[in-house]
C-alpha cells in the first residue's frame, strides 16, 4: 500500500474509568498498591491515551472507493467488507471480514454490517465509533458514515437484493478494519500490517470477478475448484506475496483456456 496515499489522524483525547466497589489501585508513600477504603471515595482516574491515537486518514477521499454509483459497480463483484448497499432497512455498510462471510465457496445466511447515517468526522479526528464514508452516494446525508456502535446482523439475501451503491478500495478496505478493530480492542494495527493480512483474499477477490466476468453467474464453484485442486496450491500461492503473481497468471491463463476451448468449439459446430 503506498504510504502517501494516508496521513495520520489523532486527536487528544482521555479515557476516563469511574470507580467502583474494588476501587481504583492507588500507590501509598513506600510505592505500595493500596486500594481506596470506600468506593464513594474513588476518583475517576484520567488515562493518557495519546499512544493509542494513530488511525490512519485518507489525503482523498477518492481513495476509498474501487467503484461509486449503480453505473460504475462492477456487476460480477463478490460481497465484501465495505461495500455500501440500500437494503429496505436502509443503507448499510458490510464489515464482515470476506473470509467470515462464507462458508467455503459459499456465503452464509447472515452478515454483519453497520447501518450507514449522518455524522460528520471532522478531519477523521476521534469518533472512533464511526467509520466516515465521504463520497458515498447517498444523497440524504451530507456525511455519510457508518456507526460501528449499532453492529447488527444483516440476512444475506437482503444485501443481495438491495441495491450495491459503492465498493471500497483496499485502502478504504484497510482504514475499515483499522478503525474496527480500534473501537471493539482499542488497539491500533498498522494499515501495512493490515494490507500484508488482506492481500490473498483481496487479490482472490479480484481473480473471482474476472471469472465470473468470463463464464457468468454460477461459475463461482468451478474458480473455487481450480484454486483447491493439486491440493489447493494456488490458493497456498496466493497466501505467499512471493508466489502470488504466479497464481494470479494462472487463473488468467485458466481463463483464456477455457475461453479458447469454447471459442473452438462454436466454430466447430458452426462448419
Amino acid at each position: 500500500m503506498c504510504s502517501s496515499m494516508l496521513k495520520v489522524a489523532s486527536a487528544p483525547v482521555s479515557c476516563s474509568t469511574a470507580g467502583s466497589p474494588t476501587g481504583t489501585s492507588q500507590l501509598d508513600p513506600n510505592g505500595q498498591s493500596q486500594l481506596p477504603p470506600t468506593a464513594t471515595e474513588c476518583s475517576p482516574v484520567v488515562l493518557d491515551c495519546q499512544a493509542l491515537l494513530e488511525l490512519a486518514a485518507p489525503d482523498n477521499p477518492a481513495d476509498l472507493w474501487l467503484a461509486i454509483g449503480l453505473g460504475d459497480v462492477p456487476v460480477h463483484r463478490p460481497l465484501m467488507q465495505g461495500d455500501v448497499i440500500v437494503t429496505l432497512s436502509g443503507p448499510v455498510c458490510v464489515v464482515s471480514h470476506a473470509c467470515s462471510m462464507r462458508r467455503g465457496a459459499d456465503l452464509h445466511e447472515t452478515q454483519i454490517v453497520a447501518p450507514v447515517l449522518d455524522h460528520a468526522v471532522p478531519g477523521w479526528r476521534g469518533h472512533y465509533d464511526w467509520m466516515p464514508l465521504p463520497g458515498a452516494p447517498l444523497p440524504q446525508f451530507a456525511h455519510p458514515s457508518a456507526c460501528l456502535r449499532l453492529l447488527r446482523s444483516e440476512p444475506t439475501a437482503s444485501l443481495m437484493d438491495g441495491q450495491r451503491v459503492a465498493v471500497m478500495a483496499d485502502t478504504g478496505i484497510h482504514l475499515l478494519q483499522q478503525r474496527m478493530a480500534f473501537h471493539l480492542c482499542r488497539v491500533v494495527i498498522d494499515l501495512a500490517e493490515l494490507a500484508e493480512h488482506s492481500a490473498p483474499v483481496l487479490v482472490e477477490t479480484d481473480l473471482l470477478e474476472e471469472w465470473v466476468d468470463s463464464f457468468g453467474v454460477g461459475s463461482e464453484g468451478s474458480f473455487h475448484q481450480f484454486l483447491d485442486s493439486e491440493d489447493r496450491k494456488l490458493r497456498d500461492c496466493l497466501s505467499q506475496p512471493s508466489t502470488r503473481p504466479q497464481a494470479v497468471q494462472a487463473v488468467r491463463k485458466e481463463i483464456r483456456r477455457q475461453q479458447q476451448t469454447t471459442d473452438d468449439s462454436t466454430r466447430g459446430s458452426q462448419r
